[in-house]
């Protein structure tokens, strides 16, 4: 049995960060990224802090929610910084929402439009 690292730790809060800028932008609760998860908000505290590590599943899971690469919860860990829109596929759609997005100026409006997009891309 190994003992966690300084370096461990440091991955999981970065990680944690992440998700937590993500559930943010999105408007979204820790509550209802719990019951996407099937698990309860205080685990999604624990993640974000990197008290707790993420699993392979539910790293999986949340980029299927968020619909971001895995690559995005590593962002910030060294190495050469990776932007954004290189993390995305090449479609064209997807590219022209960001952009447009990235164009507004004002936070509310910003945060009106991602909390529109998010209930509208909710399964009833």
């Amino acid at each position: 049995m190994s003992i966690a690292t300084t370096k461990d730790i440091t991955i999981d809060r970065q990680i944690g960060q992440n998700l937590r800028t993500l559930r943010q932008q999105a408007g979204m609760s820790q509550q209802d990224l719990g019951k996407h998860l099937g698990i309860s908000y205080q685990q999604i505290q624990k993640y974000e802090h990197g008290t707790n590590r993420l699993s392979a599943t539910n790293l999986w899971v949340l980029c299927r929610i968020f619909g971001v690469p895995s690559e995005y919860f590593f962002h910030g860990l060294g190495g050469k910084p990776v932007p954004v829109m290189a993390l995305l596929d090449d479609d064209p759609q997807t590219i022209t929402i960001l952009r447009k997005l990235r164009s507004v100026n004002d936070p509310d409006v910003k945060s009106r439009i991602i909390k529109m997009m998010t209930l509208m891309m909710a399964k009833p």
